[in-house]
């Protein structure tokens, strides 16, 4: 998304509730889904929060709207492009969300001319100045010089000139002018490099979230996973300042990143590839990525170990099943809801891993 078709596809096979019904037409007033993050990859607020955002949009103002103690995605207002949140960026109050509508999708064609999103952040995290000042940046694109391109008293991002990447904002630091801003672009209008080929070395996108749901590290930071994966040790892979799924050292699967949960060291992204999707059938008895905690938040026991947990499970007795000396989610026994992990809480055998279906 930000590369955000990778959201929007991610969307459409993690939450088999979450895809395409024609119930969520028009306003999407009924959705009841569990998508939690918005177009432009920021995490949604509560609904009963009142911080970093106050607003009214609570479920005693708007009763029947789905709201409560949450922050998945609703539409209590009849906000016109669908469900929406407001964010736990103090920068963003809020932006609609990538679910998906049978009609149209949140997403805007060519050079994004027809963007009339809440987007007020840049694809580098600067705050947008509004249309109608002139500081810190002095400008000449305002409503009367460009009428019709929804530029006003608001610090949305827009593309009133044409700007060959898509819609964008001036931002309020004096040291920085411009920039473009992460506006999703259709799937009829992307091109070759929205999707990445066989190990996505050359992914250089936004994607900061793995394919489990976890927010990524950054590259320059050693907690909480300490790790060699930096810039100077793999030069011209991408890595830097900044928390992005990259390919540095060849994963098999595509582009990665080490993970901010203490518990989960690293994982796959949902960049989306251009021959294979991140999602496993049926059983998942071919899954092989690296998630190690299960669904309820328990961190995964080795499989060759036998305590907290004792168990027949072993590399010996289920041969092939992907089981060794590690803590990967696996199925060697065909669990019928898919991958599965005994954990390290004595009070809690096993339990399953939330690895993504395919449709």
């Amino acid at each position: 998304m930000k590369v955000l078709l990778a959201t929007v596809i991610l969307s459409c096979y993690v939450n088999s509730i979450d895809v395409c019904w024609s119930g969520w037409n028009g306003l999407q007033k009924d959705y009841r889904g569990s998508i939690k993050e918005t177009i432009s990859g920021e995490t949604c607020m509560k609904w009963t929060d009142q911080n970093p955002h106050a607003h009214s949009r609570t479920e005693e103002n708007y009763p029947n709207s789905g709201l409560g103690d949450h922050n998945y995605c609703r539409n209590p207002d009849n906000e016109p492009n669908g469900a929406w949140c407001y964010t736990t960026n103090p920068l963003q109050r809020w932006d609609y969300c990538p679910v998906p509508s049978c009609t149209e999708d949140k997403c805007w064609d060519g050079l994004q001319k027809d963007y009339r999103g809440p987007l007020q952040v840049t694809e580098s995290g600067e705050q947008c100045q509004k249309w109608t000042e002139q500081y810190p940046q002095e400008h000449s694109r305002t409503e009367e010089n460009y009428p019709e391109a929804g530029l006003g008293n608001h610090n949305y991002c827009r593309n009133p000139d044409n700007e060959p990447a898509g819609a964008w904002c001036y931002t309020t630091n004096p040291d920085k002018r411009w920039d473009y801003c992460d506006v999703p672009k259709c799937p009829s209008t992307l091109a070759k490099k929205d999707c990445w080929d066989s190990l996505q070395k050359d992914y250089r996108g936004g994607v900061k979230e793995t394919i489990s749901g976890d927010t990524c590290m950054k590259w320059t930071e050693q907690n909480p996973h300490e790790h060699s994966r930096t810039e100077k040790n793999y030069p011209n892979s991408g890595l830097g300042d900044h928390n992005y799924c990259r390919n540095p050292d060849n994963e098999p699967m595509g582009a990665w990143c080490y993970t901010t949960n203490p518990l989960q060291r690293w994982d796959y992204c949902p960049v989306p590839s251009c021959t294979e999707d991140k999602c496993w059938d049926g059983l998942q008895k071919d899954y092989r990525g690296p998630l190690q905690v299960t669904e309820s938040g328990e961190q995964c026991q080795k499989w060759t170990e036998q305590y907290p947990q004792e168990h027949s499970r072993t590399e010996g007795n289920y041969p092939e099943a992907g089981l060794g000396n590690h803590n990967y989610c696996r199925n060697p026994d065909n669990e019928p809801a898919g991958a599965w992990c005994y954990t390290t809480n004595p009070d809690k055998r096993w339990d399953y891993c939330d690895v993504p279906n395919c449709p």
